[in-house]
């Protein structure tokens, strides 16, 4: 790697963190360019040189999340199936627990992240299973009842001060995912 490329790296790694640390406060909107270089401690020729406005920088945040989860859990060694899914929550739950503050920040703070994420849930599932016929919406409305429900347990979870190790949630999400699917026997067919 060049020490050009380096020290672009270095650069938006900084712009992100000060973003991440500045959303802890405060909202989007009310985080000027300025002040988000200030915090970085990064000229804004360099911001501009990168992004647009914060909002760009923040869908990049969220895309790299989402990415590294789509990648590092549920595409990395194993597999998608319904016997994978002990290990492949447990690992996101681990993942998420290594990226609390950042995850929980974007919960609060994010105009866009849960609905991102619950739109990269519902493509993943939905070309998982393509070939089930189910009736479109009732799907998707369940689906999305599902996972945002998930989203808030799962941010709960986080924010608790004496949390219990993933491992022993895992059950109570595999259950949970069990019995409210839209695969479940007879919900929806």
């Amino acid at each position: 790697m060049s020490k050009k490329n380096r020290r672009v790296m270095y650069s938006k790694i900084c712009l992100q963190q000060a973003l991440i640390t500045l959303l802890n406060d405060q909202d989007l909107t009310s985080i000027s360019v300025k002040k988000l270089c200030q915090q970085a401690e990064v000229n804004r020729s360099t911001f501009y040189a990168h992004y647009q406005n914060t909002s760009e920088l923040l869908a990049e945040i969220e895309d790299q999340l989402l990415h590294d989860i789509n990648e590092g859990i549920f595409y990395a060694k194993g597999g998608t199936s319904r016997d994978d899914l002990p290990r492949n929550i447990e690992k996101l739950l681990l993942f998420l627990e290594q990226n609390r503050e950042l995850y929980i920040t974007l919960c609060h703070r994010s105009p866009t992240f849960t609905t991102k994420a619950t739109e990269r849930a519902m493509e993943m599932d939905i070309l998982a299973r393509s070939s089930l016929g189910l009736q479109r919406y009732a799907y998707l409305c369940t689906f999305k009842f599902v996972i945002d429900g998930l989203f808030s347990v799962v941010l709960q979870w986080l924010e608790q001060v004496n949390r219990l190790p993933a491992a022993r949630i895992t059950p109570l999400f595999c259950h949970l995912l069990d019995n409210t699917s839209p695969f479940s026997e007879g919900l929806i067919l």
